[in-house]
């Protein structure tokens, strides 16, 4: 069988653009990690990374060794899905993953919280994926509940609200923004409505068109027919956010996005009031799945959200 490593370790690099962030979100150390990357290089016979680049990317090889490597895995999960029963047996474990960023705010709190309550009556497993995979082990029942903040449209697919997390417009708090907006540098509790706001000569920075966080900025660019002077798509709300933190552009992200990466420098936050819910965190699940744990867990995390 595949070394998740492979797939996990190498996405996270390039989701966080940095050796030293991904190995945190890992829970491993820089060395070992830089150790593993260098170890695939020497085998493959490629550079993966490119490390002279600010931030890190992959190289043209780099990406091609993830397409790969994802399609490998991808193909073990359709085989694992053909040989299991499709059935959904009562059991006392619940099988649990998160987004990235979701995983980095969230499970600080979430998973102590349900092993005080449970950890003799259940076992937890919680695993970080991107959003793509999850659906994918999702719909091959080796996943009870995603947590994510969009709603995809699959049949018997339903969904628990865990915890409000709005889109928010990050804007960099530059000499324009403090003459107009005094006083409300990182007003990220108390974000300005969008509608004060005009994009007309800003770069916006924004996701790739499948992810969910460029869905969610495209309805409300189209929404209060917000238009930048240019977009960018970039791969993740990290390198988004580090380009907003150089002052030379704006992006929308969330709030447990923006706690968990702790971007640079000071910033002004606009809220589009009328569609500020579409990123609310979510637990989604198979109504046909039916696991006991499923609505336990879900009210241990509204619980332990709900006053962060």
């Amino acid at each position: 069988m595949i070394d998740q490593r492979y797939y996990q370790y190498i996405q996270t690099i390039a989701f966080y653009c940095s050796f030293s962030r991904a190995a945190e979100a890992l829970y491993i150390t820089q060395p070992a990690l830089s150790r593993f990357v260098k170890n695939v290089e020497k085998d493959l016979g490629v550079t993966i990374f490119d490390r002279e680049s600010e931030p890190l990317k992959l190289t043209p090889a780099g990406q091609q060794y993830l397409e790969y490597i994802t399609k490998f895995i991808e193909l073990e999960e359709n085989m694992r899905k053909e040989l299991k029963s499709r059935q959904d047996a009562i059991s006392d474990v619940i099988r649990v993953a998160a987004i990235p960023t979701f995983s980095a705010y969230m499970s600080p709190y979430v998973i102590p919280y349900f092993i005080k309550q449970y950890q003799q009556q259940c076992d937890l497993k919680f695993y970080e994926y991107t959003n793509k995979y999850i659906l994918n082990r999702l719909g091959a029942r080796e996943l009870d509940i995603a947590i994510m903040n969009r709603m995809p449209e699959i049949p018997d697919l339903t969904y628990t609200k865990i915890m409000n997390d709005p889109i928010l417009l990050v804007v960099p708090y530059n000499n324009m923004m403090k003459d107009a907006y005094p006083g409300c540098v990182n007003n990220l509790d108390n974000p300005i409505k969008i509608d004060k706001f005009n994009i007309k000569n800003e770069t916006l920075f924004i996701l790739q068109p499948w992810q969910n966080m460029r869905l969610a900025a495209d309805r409300i660019c189209n929404y209060y027919e917000l238009v930048p002077k240019r977009t960018i798509e970039v791969r993740s709300v990290v390198l988004a956010l580090s380009f907003v933190s150089s002052g030379i552009g704006i992006t929308f992200a969330c709030p447990s996005q923006i706690r968990s990466i702790h971007p640079k420098g000071d910033f002004i936050y606009f809220i589009p009031s009328e569609l500020a819910n579409i990123t609310d965190a979510i637990a989604a699940f198979y109504s046909t799945n039916n696991n006991p744990w499923i609505r336990p867990f879900c009210q241990c995390c509204i619980n332990a959200l709900t006053h962060i």
